[in-house]
């Protein structure tokens, strides 16, 4: 009787949602629907503190998806081609007054080989979205509506159900760089084909905070690279759960206890059903048997002044209670030194091959046709 009430309470919760979407062309809506139907449903609830907690989650999701706030601005003027674009990934991204990052962002990822670039502007105010309006790659989303971790993988799922399935994505943050073992050699293409060689259509990330040997939230040079070059070697560990297994550790727990998520799926193959659910793993749940990560995020949280501006905000807007309590732990200490004697100066990707948890899955490479600078 239970499961049938529970059954019929979030049907019509859905039909009710899914009314925004009525007179929208929205390509598969009906795979979209019951995707979410399983996902509302399912009792299990990834790595959420609470029951209660994840079902609020699931629905701010669902809230981001259906909301009619988010606007195409302007489609990209770059002429793609059709065949290539479907063999690299489209990077989708939202951002809030980003712009001191986006130089090395972009650079980082054409660099790579990304021809698609979506941008979610989320009420910025400091040059970010009149800079975005101008880059030919980049496909500009704008979407007027307060900030929340959930809503904003909601949104995300909305770009991806646009732009369909069958092909691959890269989802990240504009302070999160993507890089692999021997990436000065293997190509983001050729990574892909291995993933898809080794059926890893989901490969997993390990977040690195990157930091300099000075104070956090100021880069002394304009080579971020150079500056914040260090990082954990072996601080990690995996934290057991019955759906996913979640790694953590990292310097912000080694020297302010603070207890964050390290693993990420960045990279990935979307199937019909499938929904990015939170950054660090998608439904249907899959556990990692190997506990491997990949690939890797530089993770320049600690290079730039804008990071601590925006931790302001959070708890000045009251809203995302983990992002409030994460950001209060860093309130005075600018001063905090994250570098110590078993930092790994990390001037190439060779020497992510050292690092706890991360793998080289290039190993036997599929024959590079393009080479990736550092």
């Amino acid at each position: 009787m239970v499961n049938l009430i529970k059954i019929l309470s979030v049907n019509i919760y859905l039909n009710y949602k899914f009314c925004r979407l009525l007179f929208q062309h929205f390509p598969n809506k009906k795979i979209w629907r019951r995707a979410f139907y399983n996902y509302l449903l399912d009792a299990r609830y990834g790595h959420q503190t609470t029951k209660k907690q994840a079902a609020t989650n699931k629905r701010w999701v669902l809230e981001g998806f259906t909301s009619k706030r988010l606007k195409l601005i302007k489609k990209a003027t770059q002429k793609a081609n059709v065949k290539k674009d479907f063999e690299m990934p489209v990077l989708v991204c939202v951002l809030n007054n980003e712009m001191e990052k986006l130089p090395l962002f972009f650079s980082h990822y054409r660099e790579m080989g990304i021809k698609r670039f979506v941008m979610i502007d989320n009420m910025s105010s400091d040059g970010t979205y009149e800079f975005l309006l101008k880059q030919k790659d980049v496909e500009l989303y704008s979407v007027k509506e307060t900030f929340r971790g959930y809503l904003k993988e909601g949104w995300i799922n909305q770009i991806l159900a646009l732009y369909g399935y069958d092909r691959w994505y890269l989802v990240v943050d504009a302070d999160e760089l993507l890089v692999w073992p021997q990436m000065e050699r293997v190509s983001l293409k050729n990574l892909i084909r291995i993933c898809q060689a080794k059926k890893e259509y989901r490969p997993m990330a390990i977040m690195l905070d990157m930091y300099s040997r000075g104070k956090l939230f100021c880069n002394q040079t304009s080579n971020i690279y150079s500056e914040f070059s260090y990082c954990d070697l072996d601080t990690y560990y995996w934290i057991k759960n019955q759906e996913v297994d979640i790694l953590s550790g990292g310097p912000r727990e080694r020297v302010f206890g603070s207890k964050v998520w390290l693993s990420k799926t960045p990279l990935f193959y979307l199937k019909p059903m499938d929904i990015f659910c939170c950054a660090h793993y998608m439904y249907p749940y899959k556990k990692d048997r190997k506990r491997c990560c990949p690939i890797a995020l530089l993770h320049y949280k600690f290079a730039y002044e804008s990071s601590y501006s925006m931790m302001k905000e959070y708890v000045k807007k009251g809203v995302d209670e983990n992002r409030i309590e994460e950001s209060k732990i860093y309130f005075g200490k600018k001063r905090a030194v994250l570098f110590y004697e078993g930092s790994l100066h990390l001037d190439k990707s060779e020497k992510l091959s050292k690092i706890k948890c991360l793998t080289n899955i290039a190993e036997q490479e599929l024959g590079a046709d393009e080479t990736n600078a550092w």
